[in-house]
């Protein structure tokens, strides 16, 4: 009994071995394709950085162009917008070429759509009632 009892522990220590052999090398590939990943966001962002200073919006108000080289060289997120009024908001309110309000609501994302600001208004509200 006791001789079945070690060979059944030591199959188990084998299997075990085994399992965390994979588990090691899957873990060792998906960190890989992480730094991969990372390294690519790295390089887009940096792209979008020296972008910036290429910006030009024509017909577009002066502070949306500088508003937008400061998002793309900072980082939409890293952005503080006064009374919460992005400019997703301000491009929704005032802009009327809505590819426009595309490219800003690219730029901030899912966040920048949900948004409200100190009126409790998102940028949707705005496009809503733009008249432009």
């Amino acid at each position: 009994a006791v001789e079945s009892l070690s060979r059944q522990l030591q199959q188990v220590r084998e299997v075990s071995a085994q399992v965390g052999g994979k588990l090691t090398r899957q873990l060792r590939r998906a960190h890989d394709e992480k730094a991969k990943v990372a390294s690519q966001l790295n390089q887009h962002a940096e792209v979008l950085r020296k972008l910036a200073d290429f910006v030009r919006v024509p017909g577009a108000p002066p502070p949306v162009e500088q508003l937008l080289g400061q998002a793309l060289r900072c980082g939409w997120e890293s952005m503080r917008w006064e009374h919460n009024y992005s400019l997703l908001h301000y491009v929704c309110e005032a802009v009327s070429d809505p590819r426009l309000a595309e490219l800003v609501a690219l730029l901030g994302g899912a966040a920048a759509l949900a948004q409200r600001d100190d009126r409790g208004l998102r940028p949707l509200d705005y496009a809503l009632s733009n008249s432009c």
